[in-house]
């Protein structure tokens, strides 16, 4: 199991989403995206917060739909979710690590439009 150290640790109730189809196809295929030697996801970019609305989230992501699930979700089967703040255009960035693709399509299904675009 993927862990951190306590004091860079989001809420398990924190929403993530991410933007896109969230197949496992594209979690894998994420930029910057690499699988461990066990299959496992690294750096895969979300946006998580434990006080941010699902509208707030997504303000930045130019994609239509998204997908969504909480931090306790990607801990339970393995994974975690680990803050990565990138400067003031997106302070809830966050990279998932340790579930595989196919983990990674379940806990974001099904998809939801994006409430920032048309």
């Amino acid at each position: 199991m993927f862990t951190l150290g306590a004091d860079e640790s989001l809420a398990d109730d924190a929403m993530v989403c991410r933007g896109g189809s969230c197949t496992a196809r594209a979690f894998q295929q994420g930029s910057g995206v690499s699988l461990d030697a066990a299959g496992n996801l690294r750096n895969v970019s979300v946006n998580a917060s434990e006080t941010r609305t699902l509208q707030e989230l997504t303000e930045s992501m130019p994609h239509r739909a998204i997908g969504k699930t909480t931090v306790g979700a990607v801990r339970r089967v393995g994974g975690d979710v680990v803050p990565d703040a990138r400067g003031p255009n997106n302070p809830d960035h966050c990279l998932l690590h340790g579930i595989t693709p196919a983990q990674a399509e379940c806990l974001f299904a099904p998809t939801v439009p994006n409430p920032n675009r048309p």
